[in-house]
């Protein structure tokens, strides 16, 4: 006879045996050999003390820190205001898809199904047909300024605000042009504006608003800044080409703002560039643990003086000036090498130097070209110093890092928003840019409340998100009767870091 399995019920649980009749010739009788398998589950036996066989093995370590800041800043409840159960949990899919494993919406299942975090956030299934409704829906619904509003009241933030401007514009075309501002002949109406809100004691943001650029963005922004929607709040708007009316305006209502002026506007460029530390070397600094000269100043915006810093990083001079030096000496050199025509010098040096041609000059009555020490200088100068202008109570490292943080977060979101539509080639997103946007926010801002807390650890060796990523992404769930974390012993140094993120979430 064939083997047969046999279950036993034992204080309320089963167990599988597995019975072998057999027939004794001693006796002339059947008998039957009993082995134990295991205790019962789902039909399969399983035996203490051993793995058990495994169906599915899921990422779980790299997405800890995400499904922390979401949980601890009410996320859900917040978006929950806004939008359907399913669709909370499928944005922030997506916003953390963005954040830790990009990818486009025809492969984001495939990912989805390798990690554990569908069972951390249930949402719905991120088809690309889903996920293009959810963008429609952000795109065309008025729930981003609601979301702002309402993780404002639910999460124990300050009560101050920085209202930062910013366009979502490609800053690569511009990063070859003077002064850093944007020209206007080469914007798009169809540009982005993004005003963000920022808490600057809590250091992290709060929420935003978008909008089309053609909507009269720039006069939107006027408009709450003079209602006082948002009392005691300060105003750091990006500069381009509206920026010397904006200033004059945020002037007139005397309302706080900072603004990173181009060093060619007009009030402040004669105090960039004249500044002689040998005559008038300023006051000794340090900003971001480098060694600095800071000037104080007043500019006259029309009639009205606003006050302003000039900082000059010694460092960064002495690193610009050797490349400058190096790359004019090499143009040069080529110039010299081409040189066969004392008449048609000018047109060899525009024609190798380009944007530098400025820096070189012909010698008159005799072959050979010059340097323009004195351009040199200026543009040197130009380089390795910033400036800001400010109305409120505000102290120099304020003016700077703030300046400096928005200027990272508008790269941060560009970066996204950039790499987010390039995943979404083949599908129209001109009518969903929005939602497009929104999404990368939500993941800088959850990368914001992530590095936050690293840098509340004090780990000095971890200092981005992807080094963070990389301690964790070795913690795996390994799926079978009852889910278990491998590696089954952690590190000492994963369980420190796991810490500060709450721990290994519940499975």
């Amino acid at each position: 006879m064939k083997p047969f399995v046999r279950i036993k019920k034992i204080k309320g649980n089963e167990y599988l045996y597995e019975i072998t009749p057999f027939f004794d010739e001693e006796t002339g009788k059947w008998k039957q050999k009993s082995r134990y398998l295991g205790k019962n589950v789902d039909g399969e036996p399983v035996r203490k003390g051993k793995i058990p066989n495994t169906t599915r093995v899921y990422d779980l370590g790299q997405y800890i820190p995400a499904h922390w800041a979401i949980k601890e800043y009410k996320f859900i409840e917040a978006l929950l205001c806004c939008f359907a159960p399913e669709e909370v949990g499928l944005l922030l899919i997506i916003a953390i898809n963005r954040l830790v494993m990009p990818c486009s919406p025809r492969h984001m299942n495939t990912w989805l199904s390798g990690t554990w975090l569908s069972r951390m956030l249930p949402g719905a299934s991120p088809d690309p047909t889903t996920v293009l409704n959810l963008l429609d829906i952000l795109s065309n619904r008025s729930v981003i300024g609601l979301f702002s509003r309402m993780i404002s009241m639910i999460t124990n933030f300050s009560d101050r605000r920085i209202i930062m401007s910013g366009r979502i514009t490609d800053f690569s075309q511009y990063e070859g042009a003077r002064g850093g501002g944007y020209p206007y002949k080469d914007l798009l109406e169809g540009d982005l504006g993004i005003r963000m809100f920022y808490d600057p004691d809590e250091r992290v943001l709060t929420g935003c608003e978008i909008a089309d650029i053609r909507k009269n963005f720039i006069e939107d922004s006027m408009s709450i800044i003079s209602s006082g929607r948002i009392p005691g709040s300060s105003f750091l708007p990006n500069w381009d080409y509206f920026s010397p009316v904006l200033i004059q305006n945020l002037v007139t209502i005397s309302y706080p703002f900072i603004i990173r002026p181009d060093s060619a506007y007009e009030p402040v460029s004669s105090e960039i560039l004249d500044w002689d530390e040998r005559q008038s070397p300023g006051i000794e600094c340090t900003y971001h643990g480098e060694p600095c000269f800071l000037k104080k100043f007043t500019a006259m915006v029309g009639y009205t003086p606003v006050r302003g810093y000039i900082l000059h990083n010694s460092k960064k001079e002495q690193a610009i000036r050797h490349v400058f030096e190096k790359n004019l000496q090499n143009i040069q050199d080529i110039i010299l090498q081409g040189e066969n025509d004392f008449e048609t010098l000018d047109d060899l040096i525009h024609e190798v130097a380009g944007f530098e041609s400025s820096f070189f000059f012909r010698k008159d009555h005799k072959s050979g070209i010059g340097r323009n020490r004195e351009m040199i200088t200026r543009e040197i100068r130009r380089l390795s110093r910033t400036c800001v202008l400010y109305l409120g109570d505000y102290t120099w490292e304020e003016c700077f890092s703030l300046t400096d943080t928005r200027w990272k977060i508008e790269r941060e979101l560009f970066s996204l928003y950039r790499e987010f539509k390039r995943d979404l080639t083949g599908y129209q997103t001109e009518r969903i840019k929005m939602g497009i946007l929104f999404v990368s926010f939500l993941s800088v801002m959850i990368k914001t409340l992530v590095m936050k807390r690293l840098k509340q650890a004090h780990f000095e060796d971890i200092t981005s998100i992807n080094a963070l990523m990389a301690e964790l992404t070795p913690i795996h769930v390994v799926k079978s009767y009852q889910p278990f974390i491998v590696p089954g012993k952690l590190s000492r140094r994963q369980k420190t870091i796991l810490s500060y993120f709450g721990g290994v979430p519940t499975l």
